[in-house]
């Protein structure tokens, strides 16, 4: 019987492997680890590790399009200014942004998606809501105090995180500016924990293997549908109390508050489901790139001294080292894959694709390429300043922070008032933020920074730090 069992289960893995590495995507792509089997196998370890190393691997070999097989997905890679731009340009019927997000959350929120037309509805409240320099002010005036709320608790505490500590500050920050300071006191010490553990699980591979509808079998797939029913049952509270209690909640900034008012009780069905993945989105860009820029900006000379003269400028004036030192952070660690799904059988720069094939660019494998920057993998801000070879190349092909095309996140303005005239103002000025472990200096990371990013493990955007978390000590500045 356990022959029998033993010669089954060989037979069927067999059949699949076969299946699996004979079915090709498309006949004209070439595969990474084409050259044997094990080389094949190899390929998901490898990419895990070091994607961006991986990518640029395969391309000098295969190419600017070639599929990845990843196992639990293949993906087609379409590289360089030209990859990126065919697929973040692409028309929403050939390669769709939705529908990659449909395969990313397992249909989780599928309704939210089919929903009447919301998604039409939705890219509309978001540029009306993030756009508008008076929505950005109220924004920014939502969130005062909040930064030295968080700062001076830390201050209190011995040592702290720094990845982990800026992550949660972060999310406190998008309650805030999405849900209301009242929504935030109720109920963030609750909701925010459950949405970072909500973007580590949405990572399970697990989940990739399984449909959605069976995520509730796993610990990742149920605390995921846990999370996304609380959520939604507070929103939609919280929207009725708004309707039904109007002069209670007039003159409310939130986001919630203004596209709420704009679409109407229609719509509260999608309303939780629309705000969680906006936070969940504008989350990971911000939250990792402050720590990225402090661990190579210490290392420079004079390079704090110049960040705390700026962010006293005001929120109107200009931060050329700021902005540079972001842009350079952006083009080393941001957008390692931006991935769309395409809805039926198209044709993408000749090559012939079935549907349900996921797509993908990868900007960070431009923007760490010689043939764009020099010295690509060197911290070099300067390179971004008005003398510097890059001044103007800001969301070009070749540079992507905040995406391209239609699907192009609306949040520039937003991220960097929150981090430059938020959380870095009330860090610099008030505060001294001080390195006293986890850090392998001259040995790991970029420059020998002295962390590495989870390029995989933790990546919506801009990656966490793999490993321990680099421990810093925070002190109250004396006043000068």
């Amino acid at each position: 019987m356990i022959t029998l069992i033993a010669s089954t289960l060989f037979v069927l893995i067999g059949s699949y492997l076969f299946r699996r590495f004979t079915n090709r995507v498309s006949p004209n792509i070439p595969y990474a680890g084409s050259d044997s089997l094990w080389d094949r196998l190899k390929v998901p370890v490898e990419y895990g590790i070091d994607p961006v190393g991986f990518l640029a691997k395969q391309r000098e070999k295969l190419g600017d399009v070639f599929c990845v097989d990843l196992f639990l997905v293949k993906i087609v890679f379409f590289l360089g200014s030209d990859g990126n731009k065919v697929v973040l340009r692409a028309a929403e019927d050939q390669l769709s942004f939705w529908e990659g997000l449909r395969w990313l959350t397992g249909g989780l929120w599928d309704h939210s998606l089919d929903y009447l037309d919301w998604p039409d509805k939705s890219l509309k409240s978001v540029k009306l809501g993030f756009l508008k320099q008076d929505r950005i002010i109220a924004h920014g005036s939502d969130t005062v105090g909040l930064a030295d709320e968080y700062f001076a608790k830390w201050s209190k505490q011995g040592d702290v995180p720094l990845f982990h500590s800026i992550s949660y500050l972060v999310t406190a920050h998008l309650f805030v500016i999405m849900l209301g300071e009242d929504f935030y006191h109720k109920h963030g010490q609750e909701l925010i924990p459950a949405m970072s553990q909500f973007e580590r699980d949405l990572q399970h591979p697990l989940l990739r293997l399984l449909p959605g509808a069976l995520w509730g079998w796993c610990s990742a797939g149920s605390r995921i549908l846990k999370s996304d029913k609380r959520f939604d049952q507070l929103v939609r509270a919280e929207v009725a109390d708004i309707y039904s209690n109007p002069d209670k909640h007039r003159g409310r900034t939130d986001y919630l508050y203004f596209t709420s008012q704009l679409n109407g009780l229609n719509y509260i069905p999608v309303y939780g489901n629309h705000v969680m993945s906006m936070i969940f989105g504008g989350h990971a860009n911000a939250a990792m790139s402050i720590p990225w820029m402090f661990l190579h900006a210490r290392r420079v000379p004079g390079a704090i001294e110049l960040w705390r003269e700026e962010v006293g400028l005001g929120h109107d004036a200009k931060k050329p080292f700021l902005d540079a030192c972001f842009r350079e952070t952006a083009r080393l660690y941001t957008n390692v894959s931006m991935m769309r799904r395409t809805k039926s059988a198209v044709t993408v720069a000749g090559f012939d694709l079935a549907p349900g094939t996921m797509v993908a660019c990868s900007p960070l494998a431009s923007q760490r390429n010689s043939s764009v920057f020099e010295k690509p993998t060197s911290w070099k801000p300067e390179r971004f300043l008005a003398n510097g070879a890059y001044a103007e190349w800001f969301q070009k092909t070749e540079f992507v922070h905040f995406g391209l095309g239609q699907h192009a996140c609306p949040g520039e303005k937003l991220a960097r008032l929150l981090i430059f005239d938020s959380i870095l103002k009330t860090w610099l000025e008030k505060y001294d933020v001080e390195v006293v472990g986890g850090l392998e200096e001259g040995t790991k990371g970029i420059d020998g920074v002295g962390a590495e990013a989870a390029w995989t493990e933790e990546n919506f955007g801009t990656p966490a730090v793999r490993g321990k978390d680099v421990r810093v000590k925070i002190t109250k500045r004396m006043p000068r």
